[in-house]
């Protein structure tokens, strides 16, 4: 999920069941738990809800789309209309491998360099990306692109692996302290931008 003071979700998705087991299974849990530890700063409790991996209806397969239907509108009001979206997402669209962390990175790093065009003092705001997810990125060099290049602005980005094992080449990429850095710009990111994290 990102969250600016405003508040955005980056949601990846991968479940399937009946509504009770979405509900209470770790994506949701995971949703409730950080999203509530973060709202509380956000005095719109607007969340652009974008997802990632799916086959869309008339559209194919996407790695960037927002759950509501319209990229230009991807807000929904608090924690309760995030779950219920994704819930409502899940039973229109086919979700789909493999996964791909850059074209959702890209997406919030353009909102959050718009955002920032605006002079610092009418914009003291601070974004966080929540990426949940049941694996790790195929497109690790274009993430870590996007990664360097949102190192420029006041976000960070926090990766969930639903699947700690499936998620493990991404975090070994950072261990130890490990600096994000891109081939593709020959450059390091500026600070430490991303935080991983397990569900177990």
């Amino acid at each position: 999920f990102f969250f600016k003071q405003k508040t955005a979700y980056e949601i990846l998705s991968g479940l399937v069941g009946s509504e009770m087991c979405i509900r209470d299974s770790p994506y949701a849990l995971i949703l409730r738990a950080l999203g509530n530890a973060i709202i509380c700063f956000d005095s719109s409790r607007r969340i652009p809800v974008i997802g990632n991996g799916a086959t869309l209806p008339k559209i194919g397969r996407s790695y960037c789309f927002a759950l509501t239907g319209s990229i230009f509108e991807p807000e929904v009001v608090g924690l309760s209309g995030v779950i219920e979206l994704y819930l409502n997402a899940l039973s229109k669209v086919r979700l789909s491998g493999p996964t791909y962390f850059s074209q959702v990175l890209e997406y919030f790093g353009d909102l959050v360099e718009e955002a920032n065009k605006v002079p610092f003092s009418d914009n003291q705001r601070y974004y966080v990306v929540a990426m949940l997810t049941d694996g790790s990125p195929i497109d690790m060099e274009d993430t870590l692109e996007q990664l360097v290049r949102m190192s420029d602005f006041p976000v960070s980005v926090i990766v969930v692996a639903i699947d700690p094992v499936k998620g493990k080449p991404f975090r070994d990429n950072f261990k130890g302290g490990k600096e994000v850095y891109s081939k593709k710009l020959d450059k390091a990111a500026k600070r430490e931008i991303v935080i991983n994290a397990s569900y177990s």
